[in-house]
């Protein structure tokens, strides 16, 4: 058998998860954008499988998902374009999350809408990372359309 044998179960194996996650969700893809292109979505985790889920979740339901591993990485992404949303994780290596709150806040020429994915459940992180220009906070482990729902809110 050929390489593109290989190739194509992958295929297969992706499309089957992609419609697993469009009966999970249980719902249409997601854009509610007025000029129809999908969200752009960047995502700050150092966690490399939480940003691939994520990321996947968000394909799935119409955005354009951005990665970066830390706040130094996603500061390179956006000096490239600016995304419509961002997902940032708080502990995180090179620049953690707050850091790259406050940079955001000081350095773009527009404000981005910021949601905060955080496992620290402490009133005082939440409390400075609204303070620090996060738009809101959800504590891991979230619910997806919760997630979703908020990106549709705020962007």
């Amino acid at each position: 058998m050929g390489a593109g044998v290989g190739r194509n179960a992958r295929g297969v194996q992706r499309r089957r998860r992609r419609h697993a996650l469009h009966r999970a969700l249980g719902q249409v893809p997601m854009n509610g954008k007025k000029d129809s292109s999908p969200r752009s979505v960047l995502i700050v985790d150092d966690d490399a499988i939480f940003r691939q889920v994520l990321s996947m979740c968000l394909e799935v339901a119409g955005c354009k998902p951005i990665e970066a591993e830390h706040g130094r990485r996603a500061i390179e992404l956006l000096g490239q374009s600016l995304p419509d949303v961002i997902l940032l994780d708080m502990l995180m290596p090179v620049m953690d999350g707050m850091q790259l709150l406050r940079w955001l806040k000081e350095k773009l020429p527009r404000p981005i809408p910021t949601i905060v994915l955080t496992g620290l459940d402490r009133k005082a992180v939440v409390s400075e990372a609204l303070l620090a220009g996060a738009a809101d906070v959800l504590i891991k482990p979230f619910s997806l359309p919760v997630l979703l729902n908020k990106i549709a809110t705020i962007s």
